[in-house]
């Protein structure tokens, strides 16, 4: 019984250290998109006519405005499917470790309950 608890222990470990990692994962998105939009918004403000450059390397390389805009709205999409992915498997983990630290309180409860019936028992 002792080791099916300290495997149960474990397993609430691994949880909790993929959730951290989800977690960074969607903090990165997170990130991500709202450099998207800032550079959206920057882009949504452009007048007709302008010219717009891409930092390709070292260089600077001429694109048309509303390629820009296109790409850009591609990533955010992009970033925002992605980011409800991350939300969806978030849940997901935590679901799975609240109901693995229930069974984990349960087993604990009837490994203290038969260690006090055995002490009971010997007195």
């Amino acid at each position: 019984m002792k080791d099916r608890i300290e495997k149960m222990a474990h397993e609430v470990q691994n949880i909790q250290k993929e959730y951290a990692a989800a977690m960074q994962g969607m903090k990165g998105l997170q990130s991500q998109l709202t450099e998207n939009q800032l550079v959206k918004q920057e882009l949504d403000q452009l007048e007709e006519g302008s010219k717009v450059y891409k930092l390709i390397g070292p260089v600077l390389t001429p694109q048309d405005a509303d390629d820009a805009k296109s790409t850009v709205q591609t990533r955010i999409d992009f970033i925002s499917k992605e980011l409800a992915n991350a939300r969806t498997k978030l849940e997901g983990l935590e679901k799975t470790q609240q109901t693995k630290r229930v069974a984990l309180v349960t087993e604990e409860k009837k490994f203290q309950a038969l260690v006090q019936q055995t002490a009971a028992q010997k007195q």
